[in-house]
């Protein structure tokens, strides 16, 4: 007969483990960042914790005790070995006269009169450590197509998927988020081997622009992981130890590649080299886990902050299809086509991969440029768009459109294109003055009034116009 393990032996086994464990991470990089991917699962646990969770049961997807999987509908399969963890133990002390923190079986008789009458002061206090079980959802009967829901590997609704425009909309998400703390963003022309660098004197970045968007994300992440933990008011309230640079920099690279592995952006052989560099392994056990613990907290609530920006932001410039349309065909109403084409369906197509939108819009370059791009851009004020929907339609429209006065859109290009070859002339000029009918104030013939125009020859009469009219030759519009 198998002797039962006392609590003692129970939680001694699972310090040693934990432990040996930390010692296998501080001397392998590729160990600790396996377990830098297995922490950002486990929110809710000590880095201490998710050691020992990953040490017993290293495919763990969520765990829970085993009420906790019964409250939620789920049972815990026959059989199954619990993964053990260490829970604290509180009990309630009192301080003597000397101000020690004693256990109330230790008081003695005038004491505890002393703290049945609150002349003593009492408290709960951590007093050890429990060996508690836990199970993972998978050894539940929960289906696995519910996993993702109950404990989900990043925020849930999180839409990157590592495209252009997600790089690009990632990167403005990150400096409005430096933005909001304070924190100055430059992109720097610079010799300098460093590739950015945190000045917490002044909270301000600097991040080398002879890099790619994404190489620059990287080091943006790691730049505001020290702005976040490294700054002046943080700073203060460090240990020596804790404020080696080795320490600093090894919070900031753990934090960036957390985030960067989250939202599927690969910076692990960047994240080993860095590591292998900058810590040594030269650090005391107990810095190490503060330094991690550190690290998990930040980067939770840096990824669940960033996520909720990005997808409102892309949320903000994802224009309807219908939307999308009707703008179009409003850009189509001022000018007049000239010849039948095969196709006028307006096609949306959110995959852009293979446009080519000067091609497209090459025709469009007959227009009478200067008044149509201050015309398109005042009339879009009819329509109830946010600034970025604006800047996004405006950005899919012709090559004109881009020399646009004061127009400054990273917004990028999500239409394939409209499936035509309109051709178009410039608007209609019956005077032949050269300002178009439409805007033209001299212009009163009625032939030509419009919605635009119709208040300004409001005042003529209809003898005024036929008198007009007669002094005009006759032009037709053209199809």
């Amino acid at each position: 007969m198998v002797k039962q393990q006392t609590q003692k032996e129970l939680v001694d086994e699972l310090t040693n483990k934990m432990n040996e464990s930390i010692k296998n991470y501080k001397n392998d990089p590729s160990e600790e960042l396996k377990f830098l991917d297995f922490i950002s699962r486990f929110n809710n646990y000590s880095v201490r914790n998710i050691s020992l969770i990953q040490n017993q049961f290293g495919n763990a997807v969520g765990v829970a005790s085993y009420k906790q999987h019964k409250e939620n509908g789920y049972q815990v399969q026959k059989g199954e070995k619990a993964i053990r963890i260490l829970a604290p133990k509180f009990q309630k002390m009192f301080q003597d006269n000397d101000r020690q923190w004693k256990y109330l079986n230790q008081a003695t008789t005038t004491q505890k009169a002393k703290i049945k009458s609150g002349e003593l002061k009492t408290e709960e206090r951590l007093a050890g450590f429990l060996s508690v079980p836990v199970f993972d959802i998978t050894q539940t009967d929960c289906p696995e197509q519910d996993y993702p829901k109950l404990y989900p590997n990043k925020p849930e609704s999180f839409t990157f998927n590592g495209t252009k425009k997600d790089i690009e909309t990632l990167r403005s998400v990150l400096i409005d988020y430096a933005k909001e703390k304070n924190v100055a963003v430059s992109f720097d022309k610079t010799n300098s081997t460093a590739k950015g660098y945190f000045e917490p004197a002044t909270n301000r970045i600097v991040i080398k622009d002879r890099m790619d968007e994404v190489e620059q994300i990287k080091v943006l992440l790691h730049e505001l992981a020290h702005a976040e933990m490294h700054n002046v008011h943080k700073l203060a309230t460090k240990t020596p130890e804790q404020l080696r640079s080795s320490v600093l920099e090894y919070q900031a690279e753990m934090t960036a590649y957390v985030v960067s592995s989250t939202l599927g952006i690969d910076s692990e052989d960047y994240s080993k080299k860095y590591l292998a560099n900058w810590t040594k392994r030269k650090v005391d056990d107990d810095v190490y886990i503060q330094s991690l613990e550190e690290v998990k907290n930040v980067s939770n609530d840096f990824m669940n902050d960033i996520s909720d920006r990005f997808n409102k932001l892309e949320k903000t410039l994802i224009l309807d299809e219908t939307e999308f349309k009707n703008l179009i065909q409003f850009q189509l109403s001022h000018y007049e086509l000239v010849e039948e084409f095969s196709s006028t369906e307006i096609v949306y197509t959110p995959d852009i991969e293979s446009a080519n939108l000067k091609e497209t819009y090459s025709s469009y370059q007959a227009l009478w440029e200067n008044q149509f791009e201050n015309n398109l851009t005042n009339d879009l004020e009819c329509f109830t768009l946010k600034k970025l929907q604006k800047d996004e339609f405006l950005s899919k429209s012709p090559d004109l459109l881009n020399k646009l006065a004061n127009y400054n859109s990273n917004v990028n290009t999500t239409l394939e294109g409209l499936k035509k070859e309109a051709k178009l002339v410039k608007e209609l000029d019956l005077d032949n003055d050269g300002v178009p009918d439409r805007i033209d104030p001299d212009d009163t013939r009625s032939v030509i009034r419009t919605e635009a125009d119709k208040d300004l020859v409001g005042n003529k009469t209809d003898k005024v116009y036929e008198q007009e009219r007669k002094r005009t030759p006759t032009r037709t519009r053209g199809r």
